[in-house]
C-alpha cells in the first residue's frame, strides 16, 4: 500500500497568521498611544521570538528621533539614545527608502554608514542580529521603524521579513489611529467627524487583518493564483489581473481588464512599485510588484471604482506577497519538471535498445505512448531567444497536449503525440517568435515509435541545418521538403551554399536580376518536364517558340546545359535556390 505523503509544514507566515490577526484587532481597541506602542513592540517580539524589540519614531514637536517603546532591554543607554538620524544605519535606510533592511551582525555590517553613539548603545546591549521595517503613518512624511533584535548572529528568512513588514504596516496605522483618538479627546470641535473617521480606521484595520488571514488560508490550500486573485477582487470590489515578468496575462479575476503594465501610466506605476517595494496608486489604478529575492516575477493590477485607501493598498500588498510565493513555487516546479524532461529526452535519444523499456514507462507519465507509431518530432534553432524563455514559451504552446521537450546538443527538441498535434505545431513558431527573437523550426510530422525517434531527430536536425544555410531563419520547414538535400548540403554554411548555387547558375541569376526576366523559372520548369518544350510551354502558359527563344539565351549563359553530366548539378542548384526565402 502506498503511504500518503504528509502535508507540507506551514510557513512562518501561515503559522503566525491567527496570532497576527488577533494582535492587530487588539491594537485597534487600545485607548492610548502608549498602550498601542507597548502592544506593537510586545507583538513584534513575540511574533518573531526575538530577544528585544522596539519602535522608533520622530517626535512631531521637536523633530528628534527616539525610541517610543521597547521590550527585552537591559541597559538604559540604548533607550535614552537620541542619535538616530537620516542616512545612518538600518534606521536611516528604512526611513529614506520605506523598505525593510536586516543585518546578520549589525556592528560588522559595512553596507551602511554607522554612528558612534548608536554603535555604543548597540554594543552595550549586546545586540548582533537586527532587522527593521517601516511603520508608515498616514499624514506623516517619515515612517516609524519597528525593530527586532537578537543577542547572537543570525540569518533572516523571507517569511520573517514578510511578517515584520506586515506588522510594521499594522503598527503605523494603529499608532496613528491611537493619536487620532487622543486628539479627539482633547479637541471637542469636529468630534463627530473625527469619531466617524476613527471608526473607519478601526474597521479598516479589522478588514486588513481579516483579508490577510483569508489570503494566507487560500494560498495554503491552493497553488492557483486565480484563487488568490478572487480573494483580492472580492475584498477590493474590482477586477484584478496578474501579469508575468514578460507583460503577458498570467491570471485574472472579475469583469473588465485593468490597464496593462506595458502601457504608459501603468508602466510608470509598476516601476514605482518596484522601487518602493509596496503597492502604489494613481486614480483608481493600483499596482503592486510581485517579487522574490531573485527579482520581479510580475505585477498585480486592480482598477477600483473608488479612491484607493491605505487599507486597499495594504490588502493588495498582502496579495502580492502570496502571489510571489505561488509563482516562485511554480517556477521551482517547472524547473524540476524541465530537468526531468531534459534528462528523459537525452536518455531516449542516446539509450541502447535494451534500455528503452524503462524509458517508455517513464515517458508515459507525460502522455506519450512510444510503443506505438504515433510520436512526431520538431527541432528548433533558438536564434537569439534565451533558452529559459524558449522552454517557458514551449510549455505554453504545448498546453495540455502530451509532449516531452528539452535542449539537446544546442537545439530544442519537441516530441508530440501525433493525434491532434497539428494545432500545437502551428502555435509553436508563434510562441518562439516573441520579444523580437524568432526560432527556426523543422517539423517531421511522420508518426514514429520510440525506437525510431533518434533517427528522426538526426534527420530533422540535418534539415534544420539546411534551412539555416538557405537563409530560412525564423521560418518553419518540413523534413519532406528538405530531406532530399539535407544529407549533402546540411553541413554547409550559408556562404558556402550560396557559392555552390552561384557557381552553377550564377549567370542566369545575374541576367534575371539585371533585366527582370524569368529565365530561372523557365529553366527549372523545363528540367522538371524532362526537357520537353511543349510541356514546358503549357506549364508556363507561353508559346513553344517563346520557350525555344529563352532556351537559346540559357544555352549561351550556361554552357553546362549541353553537358548531360552537369544537368543534375544545374537542376540541384535550381531546387536549392527555390527553397530559399523570396528575395534571397
Amino acid at each position: 500500500m502506498t503511504r500518503a505523503t504528509p502535508p507540507a509544514a506551514p510557513s512562518l507566515v501561515e503559522a503566525a497568521l491567527p496570532s497576527f490577526a488577533r494582535r492587530a484587532a487588539d491594537l485597534a481597541g487600545l485607548a492610548t498611544v502608549e498602550a498601542v506602542v507597548a502592544g506593537v513592540v510586545r507583538g513584534a517580539r513575540e511574533l518573531l521570538t526575538s530577544d528585544v524589540a522596539y519602535l522608533t519614531m520622530q517626535d512631531d514637536a521637536t523633530g528628534e528621533f527616539s525610541v517610543r517603546g521597547s521590550e527585552g532591554f537591559l541597559s538604559d543607554a540604548f533607550l535614552s539614545d537620541r542619535s538616530s538620524r537620516r542616512g545612518i544605519g538600518i534606521y536611516g535606510y528604512v526611513v529614506d527608502h520605506a523598505r525593510p533592511l536586516w543585518s546578520d551582525d549589525y556592528l560588522r555590517d559595512e553596507r551602511f554608514p554607522h554612528f558612534p553613539e548608536t554603535n555604543a548603545s548597540i554594543a552595550a546591549e549586546g545586540i548582533r542580529g537586527l532587522a527593521g521595517a517601516p511603520a508608515p503613518r498616514p499624514g506623516h512624511e517619515l515612517p516609524g521603524v519597528v525593530f527586532v533584535g537578537w543577542r547572537s548572529v543570525r540569518a533572516f528568512s523571507e517569511d520573517e521579513i514578510a511578517l515584520l513588514v506586515a506588522w510594521g504596516a499594522v503598527a503605523g496605522a494603529a499608532v496613528e489611529a491611537a493619536e487620532l483618538r487622543q486628539q479627539l479627546a482633547r479637541d471637542s470641535a469636529g468630534a463627530r467627524r473625527e469619531v466617524v473617521e476613527l471608526g473607519r480606521e478601526v474597521a479598516g484595520l479589522r478588514r486588513l487583518g481579516a483579508a490577510i488571514e483569508r489570503l494566507a488560508r487560500t494560498a495554503a490550500q491552493t497553488a492557483a493564483p486565480e484563487d488568490v486573485l478572487a480573494v483580492l477582487g472580492e475584498d477590493l470590489g474590482a477586477a484584478v489581473v496578474l501579469y508575468d515578468d514578460a507583460g503577458a496575462v498570467h491570471a485574472s479575476w472579475g469583469a473588465g481588464t485593468p490597464p496593462h503594465t506595458a502601457d504608459g501610466a501603468a508602466r510608470a506605476l509598476a516601476s514605482r512599485s518596484e522601487e518602493q517595494g509596496r503597492a502604489v496608486a494613481q486614480g483608481g489604478v493600483c499596482v503592486a510588484a510581485v517579487a522574490s529575492r531573485s527579482g520581479v516575477l510580475g505585477h498585480v493590477v486592480a482598477e477600483l471604482t473608488h479612491p484607493p485607501s491605505d487599507i486597499d493598498l495594504g490588502v493588495l500588498d498582502a496579495g502580492a506577497l502570496h502571489l510571489g510565493a505561488l509563482l516562485l513555487s511554480r517556477e521551482r516546479l517547472i524547473a524540476s519538471q524541465s530537468r526531468d524532461m531534459g534528462d528523459t529526452l537525452r536518455g531516449l535519444l542516446g539509450a541502447a535498445p535494451e534500455d528503452l523499456g524503462s524509458l517508455f514507462a517513464h515517458v508515459a507519465r507525460y502522455g506519450l505512448r512510444l510503443d506505438e507509431r504515433r510520436t512526431v518530432v520538431a527541432v528548433v534553432d533558438l536564434g537569439r531567444l534565451p533558452a529559459g524563455k524558449a522552454l517557458d514559451r514551449t510549455r505554453q504552446a504545448v498546453a495540455e497536449h502530451a509532449a516531452v521537450f528539452g535542449l539537446h546538443d544546442g537545439r530544442l527538441v519537441v516530441l508530440l503525440d501525433g493525434p491532434g498535434a497539428a494545432p500545437v505545431l502551428e502555435r509553436l513558431p508563434q510562441a518562439l517568435s516573441r520579444e523580437g527573437a524568432a526560432g527556426t523550426v523543422c517539423v517531421d510530422p511522420a508518426p514514429r515509435t520510440g525506437a525510431e525517434l533518434p533517427g528522426a531527430v538526426v534527420g530533422a536536425r540535418q534539415c534544420l541545418a539546411l534551412a539555416l544555410a538557405l537563409g530560412r531563419s525564423g521560418c518553419t520547414s518540413t523534413v519532406a521538403e528538405l530531406a532530399p538535400y539535407a544529407a549533402a548540403f546540411g553541413g554547409l554554411h550559408p556562404g558556402e551554399l550560396d557559392d555552390f548555387i552561384r557557381s552553377v547558375i550564377g549567370p542566369v541569376l545575374d541576367h534575371d536580376a539585371a533585366r527582370g526576366t524569368g529565365l530561372v523559372e523557365t529553366l527549372s520548369v523545363h528540367l522538371s518536364n524532362g526537357g520537353n518544350v511543349r510541356n514546358t510551354a503549357e506549364a508556363l502558359y507561353v508559346h513553344p517558340n517563346t520557350v525555344r527563344q529563352r532556351l537559346g539565351v540559357l544555352g549561351r549563359l550556361l554552357p553546362a546545359l549541353e553537358d548531360p553530366s552537369r544537368r543534375f548539378d544545374v537542376h540541384l542548384a535550381l531546387r536549392l535556390h527555390g527553397l530559399r526565402p523570396t528575395g534571397s
